[in-house]
């Protein structure tokens, strides 16, 4: 345990394969709809009742920490979940495998609209909307590549 991880007690309980870690949240992230409480709940129940990996204070710390930070705190609490139970490598993995199904899906509704409605979703008046969709996970792969040195300070 590096020193930094001792002063802030982030000890991992347990260290778990980047694959089963990634297998776990991409089905919770297939059956998480109704926002941050249905997220914590799915969550509370594989992670801490049924696998034992966390401990409900765990869960309460990642909310802790991350509900004050910008952007989606479901998200950010799958990441820093992630990184408990497997370091940056499970971070990673966890956060993609979380958001896939919800990316897979919206692209699946668009290409369904396009395909049978007959409207050309290049030229249409929201496709600034669908290149948003494209860029926000391409951004979040770059910031996990190369962080910032602001973010590591």
């Amino acid at each position: 345990m590096e020193p930094r991880e001792e002063a802030m007690g982030c000890e991992a309980p347990h260290a778990v394969s980047v694959l089963v870690l990634g297998g776990v949240f991409l089905r919770i992230g297939a059956s998480a709809f109704g926002g941050l409480g249905a997220a914590l709940a799915l969550v509370e129940r594989e992670l801490v009742d049924k696998r034992r990996w966390l401990t409900p204070a765990d869960l309460t710390e990642a909310l802790t920490y991350t509900k004050l930070l910008p952007g989606s705190t479901v998200v950010q609490v799958v990441s820093y979940l992630g990184y408990r139970l497997g370091g940056w490598s499970g971070s990673a993995v966890a956060t993609a495998a979380f958001v896939a199904p919800s990316l897979l899906s919206g692209h699946g509704i668009q290409a369904a609209t396009a395909t049978f409605s007959g409207v050309d979703t290049r030229n249409h008046p929201c496709t600034f909307m669908l290149a948003a969709d494209e860029a926000l996970p391409v951004g979040v792969c770059q910031s996990l590549v190369r962080p910032s040195k602001a973010a590591i300070l």
